[in-house]
C-alpha cells in the first residue's frame, strides 16, 4: 500500500472543477470548499439515499430558491444536478450553499386520482401496476429516467396501499419488497440497486489505512414477514444469524423470499473505514471498493475536491445483530394487539364498518 502523501509537489497536477449555479459559472479561484456525500443506512435492504453537496462560494450574487447546481471535473469524474435546499452567509463576500440531487423532490404527495375510473366506486378494491406507478412517479419527480425495479412475486398493488403517501414513501414500499435502495445516478435516472448486486467498481492505489470490521454472510436463507397479516415466509438453509436476511413489506410471500434470496445468494457485506482515498472516476452508492488487495462494498461515502483531486472517505457500518432480533421480539409482541385495517386469518377490521369477513 502506498502512503497517503497530502503534500503538492511543484510538478503535481493541479485539478480543476467549475460548479455552476443557476447558470453562472465559479472556477477554483472562487470555490472555496466543496464536497458531495451519499449515505444507506445499516444493510442497504430498503429506502431511498439522497446526494447531497456542500459549497462555499466566493460571491455576492445569491442564485433563485431551488436553483440547480451542477459541478464539472477535469479528470472527468461525473456528478447529478443539485438543488439548491438551504443557504447561509458564513462570512463578507461568501455563499455556502447545501444542495441535494433529484431524490430531493419524491417529498412531494403522489396523485393517485387517475387510476380511478370516472364512475367507478373508489371504494372499490382497485390495483395498479407497480411499473406504472414507478414511472409516473419518474415524471412527477423529475427525474430524467429508470425506474425498473423487480418486486419478486408481485406485479400490481393497491391504490388503497399507495393513497395519501408522498413518492419517497412510495419508493420505499416498493423497495422494502424488492430489498435493496433507491438513488438518483450521475446521469439523473431513478435507479433501483438490489442487496447483492454492484452498480460499479472504485479503486484508488493511494489510500490511508483501512480497517475491516466483522462481516455478514454468505447469505444463504432469507425469512420475509408480511407486513399486513405477520405471516412469514422462510426459505431455509443457514442457521447463523450472519446468513440469514430478514426482511418486512406487504409483498411478502414465498415467491418473493425466493427471489430474494435469488438475488443475494452468496453476497457477504464487511464493515471497514478508509479516511482517505484518491479516487479518479465516478462514485456511487453501493459501489465496489477495491484498495491494495481488498474489495469492499461501500455504503457510505463523502468526496472532497481539492487541487490535488478527488479524496473520499469510505466506510460500511457495523451491523448489531442482536439489536434486530430484540427489535423482532418487540414486533412479535406488538402483532397482538388487534389494528384497524389489518387482516386477521378472514376477518378484517375496518375503522369505517368494524368486523367483516373476505376471503382466503
Amino acid at each position: 500500500m502506498k502512503a497517503l502523501d497530502l503534500s503538492l509537489p511543484t510538478t503535481a497536477r493541479v485539478f480543476s472543477y467549475v460548479v455552476t449555479t443557476g447558470g453562472i459559472d465559479h472556477k477554483n479561484d472562487r470555490i472555496v470548499s466543496l464536497s458531495y456525500r451519499k449515505s444507506a443506512a445499516k444493510l442497504p435492504t430498503s429506502g431511498c439515499v439522497t446526494g447531497c453537496l456542500e459549497v462555499t462560494l466566493v460571491t455576492d450574487i445569491c442564485p433563485d430558491d431551488n436553483a440547480e447546481v451542477t459541478v464539472s471535473c477535469s479528470n472527468g469524474v461525473k456528478l447529478p444536478k443539485f438543488y439548491i435546499a438551504s443557504r447561509s452567509i458564513p462570512g463578507t463576500g461568501l455563499l455556502k450553499l447545501v444542495c441535494y440531487d433529484r431524490m430531493m423532490f419524491a417529498d412531494r404527495d403522489f396523485d393517485v386520482s387517475a387510476y380511478y375510473g370516472e364512475e367507478e366506486d373508489k371504494k372499490k378494491t382497485k390495483t395498479v401496476l407497480i411499473s406504472k406507478v414507478v414511472s409516473d412517479i419518474v415524471t412527477a419527480c423529475g427525474f430524467s429516467g429508470g425506474g425498473a425495479v423487480d418486486v419478486y412475486g408481485a406485479e400490481t398493488v393497491t391504490v388503497d396501499d399507495i393513497k395519501g403517501k408522498s413518492c419517497r414513501e412510495i419508493l420505499e414500499l416498493f423497495s422494502e419488497g424488492a430489498c435493496g435502495i433507491w438513488y438518483c445516478n450521475v446521469n439523473n435516472a431513478l435507479t433501483f440497486l438490489p442487496l447483492g448486486a454492484t452498480n460499479t467498481l472504485v479503486s484508488s492505489d493511494i489510500y490511508s489505512a483501512v480497517k475491516a470490521g466483522s462481516a455478514k454472510g454468505p447469505i444463504s436463507r432469507v425469512v420475509a414477514e408480511n407486513s399486513t397479516d405477520g405471516e412469514e415466509f422462510d426459505t431455509l438453509g443457514g442457521t447463523g444469524i450472519g446468513s440469514i436476511i430478514r426482511v418486512e413489506s406487504i409483498f411478502a410471500s414465498a415467491e418473493n423470499a425466493a427471489g430474494i434470496l435469488s438475488a443475494c445468494s452468496g453476497f457477504v457485506f464487511t464493515a471497514f473505514k478508509c479516511s482517505r482515498a484518491l479516487i479518479s472516476s465516478d462514485m456511487e452508492i453501493g459501489c465496489g471498493v477495491r484498495l491494495g488487495d481488498s474489495e469492499f462494498i461501500c455504503t457510505n461515502f463523502m468526496l472532497h475536491f481539492t487541487v490535488k483531486g478527488i479524496y473520499a472517505e469510505l466506510s460500511a457500518p457495523e451491523l448489531s445483530e442482536s439489536e434486530y432480533d430484540y427489535l423482532n421480539r418487540l414486533r412479535r409482541d406488538n402483532r397482538r394487539k388487534v389494528d384497524a385495517g389489518k387482516r386477521y386469518k378472514n376477518v378484517m377490521i375496518s375503522k369505517y364498518e368494524g368486523f367483516n369477513l373476505v376471503g382466503r
